[in-house]
């Protein structure tokens, strides 16, 4: 096992980072969230020198389940973003929703999560995992909320603008850019139905940056006959995040070879009617994968109170319990119950612990700029 220290494992550079991130880091309400996102792999690695992985159960991990990537959209909701969607130890889930939850909430930032929290997430998990076929919860904030008319209609949406819409018009391409449509081409191939968008054309092409700055191509569709809503995609490069030579990756594994490939897996497991048209390519040794953009994408608030923090508990351990026993590797669920009632309270023990350390780590980043 690798000892290195949590100091070690958490140090950030805060300038190496670009300057509207920096600020973000810097913020004493939401930069701990920021810090905790850019920790991920930190955060895995440490839980492996906390709790020994060698008897844990291993599932089809959600594997990045926070709060930023929950969204409400015109299909559905859930928390989606699959880039971290790997084969591994339940465990890594519930303490990356945990830290999550804590951390959306400034007030707690430096206190324990709240039982009253931890306990709605037990019981909506180990409910959800006993009773795989029901739907999992939506967080409530956002369950009845009134889409406003450009998010319901793609036709408003591009004419306002919007989000993706401002990015496809920001960097646009020419409709030859050989790339860009070698990428389509691709991404329409592996569609679960490939004739789905045959009789599209394509009219507009953009490349952008991810929040992460990875490559990523914008395509707006429209149908010869003016029926069929026209379809803006949004089709992104991917990563490998077992590449690393990181010791507690022995623990996970990749279902697929192709990234894309894993996050549509993924999406269908625990997500299955949130994202549409969800499909991957490779291009020059490069794998993306892409998606239909949902005009509507609520996203919680940037802070939480405490009972929103208890409202996403129990969403997203409906949902992480949902999919870990749809996603069971090899192991009896009765076996997997037991586990987890009698580590539980452990396993807050150690969220709670690796928050601490992740927060002094921040500070002393912050100050050392």
């Amino acid at each position: 096992m690798d000892e290195t220290t949590p100091r070690v494992l958490f140090w950030h550079y805060i300038e190496d980072e670009p300057v509207s991130v920096q600020a973000k880091l810097a913020d004493k309400e939401t930069g701990p969230y920021l810090f905790f996102r850019r920790s991920k792999t930190p955060i895995q690695a440490r839980l492996a020198q906390l709790f020994p992985h060698n008897k844990v159960p291993i599932v089809s991990l959600h594997g990045s389940p926070h709060i930023d990537n929950y969204a409400k959209t015109n299909y559905g909701f859930g928390i989606i973003d699959f880039d971290r969607a790997y084969i591994g130890p339940y465990i890594w889930d519930l303490v990356c929703v945990l830290l999550a939850i804590n951390l959306r909430n400034p007030e707690t930032h430096l206190q324990p999560i709240p039982k009253t929290v931890w306990q709605v997430f037990y019981d909506s998990y180990t409910y959800h995992f006993q009773h795989p076929e029901l739907a999992y919860r939506p967080f409530a904030p956002l369950e009845f909320i009134h889409p406003k008319k450009w998010e319901s209609n793609i036709d408003l949406y591009l004419n306002g603008n919007h989000k993706w819409a401002k990015k496809l018009r920001h960097a646009e391409l020419s409709l030859d850019d050989p790339i860009a449509n070698a990428v389509l081409d691709e991404y329409k191939i592996h569609l679960p139905n490939p004739t789905l968008l045959a009789d599209y054309q394509l009219k507009q092409v953009a490349r952008a940056a991810g929040s992460f700055g990875r490559r990523r191509y914008l395509y707006l569709l429209l149908h010869p006959d003016k029926v069929n809503a026209p379809v803006m995609l949004d089709i992104k490069e991917t990563r490998n995040y077992l590449d690393a030579d990181w010791p507690h990756n022995t623990w996970y594994q990749s279902p697929c070879h192709h990234q894309g490939e894993r996050m549509v897996k993924a999406a269908m497991l625990y997500a299955p009617d949130c994202v549409r048209l969800e499909s991957f390519a490779t291009v020059n040794g490069i794998q993306y994968w892409g998606r239909e953009v949902p005009t509507l994408n609520r996203k919680p608030a940037k802070c939480f109170d405490e009972g929103e923090q208890t409202a996403f508990a129990e969403s997203a351990a409906s949902q992480l319990g949902r999919g870990h026993r749809l996603g069971l590797q090899n192991s009896d669920p009765k076996l997997m119950q037991k586990h987890i009632a009698q580590h539980f309270t452990k396993l807050v023990q150690i969220t709670e612990k690796i928050q601490s350390e992740l927060l002094e780590i921040w500070h002393a980043s912050i100050k050392e700029k």
